[in-house]
């Protein structure tokens, strides 16, 4: 049995991989693999650790040396937390001389690179992360720290409307392009085979509905007010300029619109997912159908065994009729031979 448990180190020095006077601390969280005669190769031992799952990467370095082949285990975590110890059951000898690393004491491992955090300012402010990206830091901002600077670096923040008028366009297109594909479905003689169907003109009227209905929050509450208006056949157009406007003179109403509780790209969203999950419309109309094509092939079925019996019926009438037919005319040319003998 080998034992990860990850944590945090300091204090001491650590010189070319090896730590001296440090000490260990663990996070409480750890994690365990077995090594046997069945994985007990630098391979094996490898794939048993990324099969794990248990926050460590492992991998084989080729440094190109006489014994070139190296196991490179790293964390998956950052921060100063994601250090790790590793200690052995010792049933195997060389499993432990090989995995065996305790940074406060025996160390049969080199660490390459040290578990650190992050650490910056903000407006003077010191900040420490575990990662590089940092969200949280900032409201609606995420930094991703490329590099050490001796001097500040100034960020200019600005407004994306290049990106927002990017997604209202795609929601007009991604509305007109569903809404004109169930309108031509369903039209009457269409050819389709969905001409008339209720269930995509249902979805229609909900589309409209929704794109109709104020949202509920903000100083802009309707579509018509970023610039994004319906024509005749009910499908959108936007208005760019509209659309600018409104973001120069209140951009987060605009997000708002969109993305509130009750925005639009939230009721959309939400509508979509409750058409095509899990006993959505489409899956309980699918179920619908299906049932019905049972029930039809059930009576089709039924249908084709009346009719082989009607057919079986039928050919023994007609049999019987011919049988008929023959005695009767049988009988007639009997008579007509015995009325010819009278009268001669």
């Amino acid at each position: 049995m080998v034992t990860f448990d990850f944590g945090t180190i300091s204090g001491g020095t650590l010189t070319n991989g090896v730590y001296t006077g440090a000490s260990f601390t663990s996070g409480g969280t750890t994690a365990n693999i077995t090594i046997d005669s069945s994985n007990n190769t630098l391979q094996g031992i490898r794939d048993a650790i990324n099969s794990a799952n248990i926050g460590v990467t492992a991998s084989i370095v080729n440094d190109g040396s006489g014994t070139p082949y190296r196991l490179a285990l790293s964390s998956n975590d950052t921060g100063i937390a994601s250090s790790i110890k590793i200690t052995t059951d010792g049933a195997d000898a060389s499993i432990a001389g090989l995995l065996a690393h305790d940074p406060a004491g025996t160390q049969n491992l080199a660490e390459t690179v040290t578990a650190s955090n992050a650490q910056f300012k903000v407006n003077g402010i010191d900040i420490t992360k575990t990662s590089n990206v940092v969200s949280d830091a900032i409201d609606g901002m995420t930094l991703t720290l490329k590099q050490v600077t001796a001097t500040p670096v100034t960020l200019t923040v600005e407004r994306d409307n290049a990106g927002v008028t990017t997604a209202a366009t795609a929601l007009v297109t991604a509305y007109n392009d569903l809404y004109s594909a169930m309108k031509n479905s369903t039209a009457y003689k269409s050819g389709s085979a969905l001409a008339g169907d209720r269930t995509l003109q249902s979805l229609q009227q909900q589309m409209r509905e929704i794109a109709a209905t104020a949202a509920g929050s903000g100083t802009l509450t309707n579509l018509f007010e970023v610039g994004i208006n319906f024509k005749s056949d009910g499908t959108m157009q936007l208005d760019s300029t509209k659309l600018a406007t409104a973001m120069d003179n209140n951009f987060n109403d605009v997000a708002t619109l969109f993305n509130s509780a009750t925005g639009f790209g939230t009721r959309f969203e939400s509508w979509a997912k409750g058409i095509i999950g899990g006993g959505g419309t489409f899956e309980s109309q699918t179920t619908s159908w299906n049932n019905s094509i049972k029930q039809i092939t059930i009576q089709i079925d039924a249908m084709e065994v009346r009719m082989s019996s009607l057919e079986n019926m039928y050919r023994q009438q007609y049999s019987s009729l011919n049988s008929l037919l023959a005695s009767m005319q049988s009988t007639s040319s009997y008579l007509s031979q015995q009325l010819t003998s009278n009268g001669g």
